[in-house]
């Protein structure tokens, strides 16, 4: 998907749509968003930043050019690890056109001063989740939007707007080899731990897998690794214990909670 020019209330909401139904139809694999935004309202920004937040499946940003405010919020509020910037994209951290607030605003035809207590509540906002999604601090971030401050990909990645800046060929979206699962929810990395296959494990590893994905039993794949040394220690144990009997058939549990054979 592409977010380029202004992000307007109406391009937000076809945005959301657009993700809500990419993650309906798969929810495995990654959405990939394209980022060359001059950004746009508040509101506007922070709703397409709840949309990635909450869509079943990871959303990848890439910033391509020019990303200033709300536009530099959305590829920030990319899923961790999987923001990045290309060499050449420029990044402006500022505040958004609905929340720049003079020091003394201009009289109206009565020489009322308005109130911009609306507007300063919202730069604050943007900075509490910029902070959040940088490990900047809030004071830090707002006084960095009113200078205004301009960042190469390679600052932009020590600010913490991305995790990587793409210095090579990659293939963007690629299938994920954690795709496909089995019936109890696991992924090839799980099996390959489980079986202590240390180089189908690294190749794995080298494509994306996630070592951090839970099985149906909340197991990870490091964890399956463990299991298997927890049942050959309890089938030696089990051996020792009644010799005559047969226990290959019988075994511990695969999983923990599972239920075990009276006699054992």
């Amino acid at each position: 998907m592409l977010l380029g020019g202004a992000l307007e209330p109406g391009g937000a909401e076809r945005i959301a749509a657009e993700l809500l139904s990419l993650a309906r139809d798969d929810s495995l694999t990654d959405i990939v968003l394209l980022i060359e935004s001059v950004g746009g309202p508040v509101q506007a920004g922070l709703d397409l930043v709840d949309v990635i937040g909450s869509v079943g499946c990871d959303v990848a940003t890439y910033a391509t050019g020019l990303v200033s405010d709300m536009g530099l919020l959305v590829l920030a509020a990319g899923a961790r690890g999987k923001r990045h910037a290309f060499p050449h994209a420029r990044l402006v951290l500022r505040r958004p056109p609905d929340a720049r607030v003079m020091r003394r605003p201009p009289p109206d035809a009565a020489g009322r001063f308005p109130d911009d207590r609306g507007m300063r509540s919202a730069l604050r906002e943007v900075a509490l989740v910029t902070a959040e999604r940088t490990g900047r601090r809030v004071e830090r971030v707002l006084a960095d939007m009113r200078a205004e401050r301009s960042f190469g990909a390679e600052e932009a990645l020590a600010y913490g707007f991305v995790d990587e800046v793409v210095h090579q060929r990659k293939p963007l979206g690629q299938k994920p080899p954690d795709r496909d699962r089995d019936a109890d929810g696991g992924t090839l990395l799980h099996q390959a731990y489980y079986a202590g296959d240390r180089s189908a494990v690294e190749a794995l590893l080298a494509r994306g897998a996630d070592a951090g994905l839970r099985n149906r039993f909340g197991l990870t794949p490091p964890l399956t690794a463990e299991v298997r040394t927890a049942e050959s220690q309890l089938r030696d144990l089990a051996g020792l214990v009644h010799p005559a009997h047969s226990w290959g058939h019988v075994g511990p549990p695969a999983y923990p909670g599972a239920s075990m054979p009276d006699r054992t």
